[in-house]
């Protein structure tokens, strides 16, 4: 959408922040991490490269649907992938610490509760508590490092799905290679198993935690509008929530694991993403509004931007399109729409937005996205909200 433009070239530099402490700090952890991560899989991979290639092409899968379904909740503006990628390496590096503060605690689980209580719960306590801090200082480092691309709670959310990803794809690899290895039938049995056993679960796990802790850092440095207290108390309490997330799903709560029960658990974690995703959905609408609501209709009207609230509302448009311009009208108000999302976005970067060319290149392609539209025939009816 944005092209060479400057915006583009920006976001491509949004990592690359050389006179920032931060980068130098992401960079020494990660480094440092990543080897010992590999020095961890070295003795499985070297036992049975055939589990090392089952789990790798498992994750690859996963990895693929779910960062195609990170970059759907990013409606308006996408993030910067070199951000992106980096917040996703910092949770594969993560998953290199976390078993020795995990065991750590699980040791003091034993001493407290004692050995049965420590069997039952040292997972439900250890897991969130160290894996949601290290997972958290990692989104808090990305958004230090590019704070000037995160403008809404909404992109907190993005990075910490991404590190949520990482951390995700990398303790499944762990977890495949160590089943395989055990299993007393063969390599391959063991690892399919265990694949398919943390694929199916897979869907509403670290990625979904670690999203809910970024919403609430999203929300603390980029809702000014509020006092800085409540700011603090909104990003504890929904660090507080994928905690109480990853709990319920280490927990031994709502029975043995079984399938009703991880249907029921992964429903409620579901659920409760829909909501932090809803929210911060809406705050996005709500800066896109008042972006664009002093542009005249020949920018944008009222109907087209209810029209851009959702994906949904996007797609009825374009189906109205395609009933009164034929075949050709879905790509040619998508053109107007994508061109009406770049204005916002380039409105939101420039610092005179009556000087920018960024957002003069974003008013002229409306200007002949409408007139293709135009030429097609009479104006096009979005069918409402």
């Amino acid at each position: 959408m944005k092209g060479d433009s400057a915006i583009s070239t920006l976001q491509t530099r949004a990592f690359w922040q050389p006179r920032r402490a931060m980068l130098w700090v992401y960079l020494l952890v990660v480094v440092t991490c990543l080897p010992l991560l590999a020095l961890t899989f070295a003795p499985f991979a070297a036992a049975s490269p055939v589990a090392l290639g089952i789990a790798l092409a498992g994750q690859l899968v996963l990895g693929v649907l779910l960062y195609t379904l990170i970059r759907w909740i990013d409606l308006f503006e996408k993030e910067p992938r070199t951000l992106l990628a980096a917040a996703f390496l910092w949770g594969v590096a993560m998953t290199a610490l976390a078993g020795s503060p995990n065991g750590a605690i699980g040791q003091l689980v034993a001493k407290l509760g004692g050995h049965q209580f420590a069997v039952d719960w040292y997972a439900a306590i250890a897991g969130p508590t160290t894996e949601e801090t290290l997972k958290a200082l990692g989104v808090i480092a990305i958004v230090v490092i590019g704070r000037e691309q995160v403008q809404r709670p909404l992109d907190g959310l993005v990075y910490g799905a991404m590190v949520g990803l990482g951390f995700q794809l990398a303790e499944n690899v762990t977890y495949v290679l160590s089943n395989a290895i055990e299993n007393p039938n063969s390599d391959v049995q063991g690892g399919i198993g265990v694949l398919l056993a943390r694929f199916l679960t897979g869907l509403a796990t670290h990625t979904v935690y670690s999203g809910v802790v970024g919403l609430g850092i999203g929300y603390a440095l980029t809702r000014i509008d509020r006092s800085w207290a409540r700011r603090v108390m909104v990003a504890l309490a929904l660090f507080l929530g994928g905690w109480v997330l990853h709990f319920l799903w280490n927990s031994p709560l709502l029975g043995e694991s079984g399938l009703v029960t991880v249907i029921v658990k992964q429903g409620l974690i579901v659920v409760f993403f829909i909501l932090a995703i809803r929210y911060g959905a809406r705050h996005e609408y709500r800066w896109f509004v008042s972006t664009l609501r002093a542009e005249p209709a020949e920018m944008i009207t009222p109907a087209e931007l209810g029209a851009l609230r959702t994906r949904r509302s996007r797609r009825r448009a374009r189906k109205h399109a395609a009933a009164q311009l034929g075949p050709p009208g879905p790509a040619l108000l998508r053109r107007l729409q994508d061109a009406q999302l770049a204005l916002a976005v380039a409105k939101d970067w420039a610092a005179d937005a009556a000087t920018d060319p960024e957002v003069a290149a974003a008013r002229k392609a409306i200007t002949h996205a409408r007139a293709d539209l135009g030429r097609r025939g009479q104006e096009v009816s979005l069918g409402g909200r």
